[in-house]
């Protein structure tokens, strides 16, 4: 399977945008530089796992998600839910992130 660095770049500028993040704030939440990070979204440079783990965390996404897109429906809907709800801290919202996307799955365990 062929990797469509265009179209992940594309959808990683999607999800910034959407979490009303520029392109400085991503970069340095992820530890890369600001041209690195407009080279990805332009799908002129490729990633190592580490920045994709990085840009999946951040985002709050799945990194299947930004490799080969939403799984469906339940998944783009996922941000929305979130910001209605609060939580103790980032390790509280993980948790229940993985567990809503889990269940979109149809996966037994998360």
């Amino acid at each position: 399977m062929e990797v469509d660095y265009a179209a992940m770049g594309s959808r990683v500028r999607r999800l910034r945008l959407a979490q009303h993040m520029t392109q400085e704030q991503l970069a340095e939440a992820c530890n890369i530089s600001f041209s690195f990070l407009s080279h990805i979204e332009r799908g002129t440079r490729k990633m190592s796992l580490e920045t994709l783990a990085a840009l999946s965390r951040t985002l709050h996404v799945p990194a299947d998600e930004l490799l080969f897109g939403p799984s469906g429906d339940a998944a783009r809907a996922l941000p929305r839910l979130l910001e209605g709800l609060s939580f103790r801290d980032a390790a509280q919202e993980e948790r229940f992130r993985a567990a809503v996307l889990a269940l979109v799955r149809g996966m037994d365990a998360f």
